[in-house]
């Protein structure tokens, strides 16, 4: 897959995503408003309701006066002050209808009886006294707190709103709330008093309605107001099955949506390494192939194969350069078996000590001969553990051949040991190129060279490292680099003296 495939398929399966996600914000951002505007039908529609039965219970009194007062007195008047439960009237005029002689009376603005019968002039008078008393009574003296409190938990339960709320009483007259939760407040006369402080939640609530209407359309004697301090987590409770529904297919598609990319570019990163590994096959096989090539033809020749000097000088050619491919070949399988976790440690008491000092002889003799040193400080006192002779050996004989290929002209590689806790650490040290903290992340893995500028400078298929990780691993121990780019590099080899 080439980059602009790649990069297309990102932008569209990114681009897919946002959509999605936005589709689904925008219906849940719907469903809250849906929610919301039935939310606010219900309580409206229960503070009317409340409303009016406030209205009906006033209404029942003056019922009781006018027939225990007044409609006894007379046989041809009647006084019907009641209201049917169907009606939701406005104002608390048209809630009164007083009728004489089959006559309904209508009242002007000031509760004044537009027109009245010559007889009963004084029942009349009475009647209009009592009306007018009753709607200039404070509008707190005409509510029932226990009623009220019943009235409008009933109504909001039953229009399905199941939410904390706080409510209040506004007074039109005294511009304060005058009831609060269930409890009459303390009024202040002053002048420059204000009951609004300290409820500004309820003043500048949406949820109110008017109570006790006063006739010839003026207003109302005050307001019922609710405020909701929860609403907002109930709206969400709501709709929070299908938020975390969203919520999880949208995270699930969107950890697809990595992952895939993820795996996309592992693989294209494996595939750059495979590439590179039979490009540096090639290149390790090419060399001795051509030695030996050349090696056989030059005995065939007839000037040479009459010197057995130089028949057995190209002889020793051919068999070095067999040994070289054939360590190349091993290699590969090592690191296969390895890899697949299809090998047995063969447990002795090896003495690591030992080890490293052979591996100095034999990689020394390279370091000395492009002008370098190498250097010991084998300073743990019990260098014996149990361990596979052969893998430890080997590696031993990577990190040192590694520290060798990256190091410039006149290397200086250093190896020392000492004790930690219940293992041994082996630590090698080199003034080689370093590593950037990019590199240090993939240095492990099977194929993978540090390159140099030249692909083809430094000789090997990128597998000892991952070989070294897979021995540390087998034998329960542990690797760490530290590392500069420029500055050198340091590996610390952990490995306990006993192998469980």
């Amino acid at each position: 897959m080439n980059k602009t495939t790649f990069y297309i398929i990102l932008i569209l399966m990114g681009g897919s995503i946002i959509g999605i996600s936005a589709l689904q914000l925008s219906y849940l951002k719907s469903s809250i408003e849906i929610n919301e505007e039935s939310f606010d039908k219900n309580v409206l529609a229960a503070l009317n309701k409340v409303s009016n039965q406030l209205l009906a219970d006033e209404t029942q009194v003056y019922n009781i006066y006018v027939n225990n007062g007044f409609a006894s007195k007379t046989n041809k008047g009647r006084l019907d002050v009641g209201i049917p439960e169907s009606v939701d009237y406005k104002t608390e005029k048209e809630a009164i209808q007083i009728e004489f002689d089959g006559v309904p009376q209508e009242f002007d603005e000031d509760w004044n009886f537009m027109s009245s019968p010559s007889r009963e002039e004084e029942m009349f008078k009475k009647v209009q006294e009592k009306v007018k008393a009753i709607s200039s009574t404070p509008v707190a003296d005409r509510i029932d707190i226990e009623y009220l409190d019943n009235y409008l938990s009933d109504a909001l339960k039953n229009n399905g709103v199941k939410t904390p709320y706080n409510y209040g009483v506004y007074s039109s007259s005294k511009k304060k709330f005058v009831i609060e939760d269930g409890h009459f407040l303390v009024i202040d006369d002053a002048p420059n008093s204000s009951m609004k402080i300290g409820f500004d939640n309820l003043f500048h609530s949406k949820y109110n309605v008017d109570l006790f209407s006063l006739p010839g359309g003026r207003g109302a004697a005050g307001k019922l107001m609710v405020y909701f301090p929860g609403k907002g987590q109930f709206l969400f409770s709501t709709i929070w099955r299908q938020v975390l529904s969203v919520l999880f297919f949208t995270l699930i598609v969107l950890f697809c949506f990595v992952y895939t990319i993820q795996v996309i570019l592992r693989q294209k990163k494996i595939s750059e390494m495979k590439t590179d590994f039979i490009n540096n096959m090639t290149h390790e096989f090419k060399t001795p192939i051509a030695t030996i090539s050349l090696a056989s033809d030059s005995i065939t020749n007839s000037k040479i194969i009459s010197d057995p000097v130089k028949v057995n000088r190209f002889a020793d050619i051919i068999r070095q350069e067999n040994k070289r491919m054939n360590n190349q070949v091993e290699k590969v399988l090592q690191i296969a078996l390895v890899e697949k976790r299809n090998f047995e440690l063969k447990i002795s008491k090896v003495n690591v000590h030992d080890l490293v000092e052979m591996a100095l002889a034999s990689t020394g003799l390279i370091i000395e001969s492009r002008g370098g040193q190498t250097k010991s400080n084998l300073n743990a006192t019990n260098s014996t553990i149990e361990a596979d002779q052969t893998h430890i050996a080997n590696l031993i004989n990577n990190l040192m051949d590694n520290a060798n290929k990256y190091s410039p002209e006149n290397p200086v590689i250093e190896v020392n040991t000492h004790d930690k806790g219940e293992g041994i650490i082996i630590e090698f040290i080199d003034n080689g190129i370093g590593m950037s903290k990019d590199v240090l992340k993939n240095i492990f893995e099977k194929f993978y060279r540090v390159h140099t500028g030249n692909r083809h400078d430094v000789k090997g298929f990128g597998l000892g490292l991952s070989y070294v990780k897979a021995i540390v691993d087998a034998h329960n121990g542990r690797i760490e680099v530290q590392s500069e780019l420029g500055n050198g590099s340091k590996f610390s080899v952990f490995l306990p003296k006993r192998h469980i």
